[in-house]
């Protein structure tokens, strides 16, 4: 986790949380990357073990809708986020 700065990573970890709506939310380090656990703003509890891929690719995501005003980003999205979420719900609740 050293090659990224920490501004980038969690710039984009916040973009997504906010896509998702969070109500409250904590950010861990884990072995694989970050453990990221947040209430959504149906109440719901998430917990995603994001890998260091996952991160990449979010990071990537954060930085391509930032820069491109048509790629802005709104609730609803069918973007990363949804894609990262709908793993968890494949492999079953955690």
């Amino acid at each position: 986790m050293t090659t990224e700065s920490y501004a980038r990573i969690l710039g984009a970890v916040g973009r997504a949380l906010d896509l998702a709506g969070a109500r409250s939310f904590s950010v861990r380090e884990s072995d694989a990357g970050l453990l990221l656990d947040l209430v959504d703003e149906r109440g719901e509890r998430i917990t995603q073990d994001l890998s260091l891929a996952d991160l990449a690719d979010l990071i990537n995501w954060a930085e391509r809708a930032s820069d491109t005003p048509e790629l802005t980003v709104e609730r609803g999205d069918e973007g990363m986020l949804h894609r990262l979420l709908e793993r968890r719900e494949l492999a079953g609740a955690r």
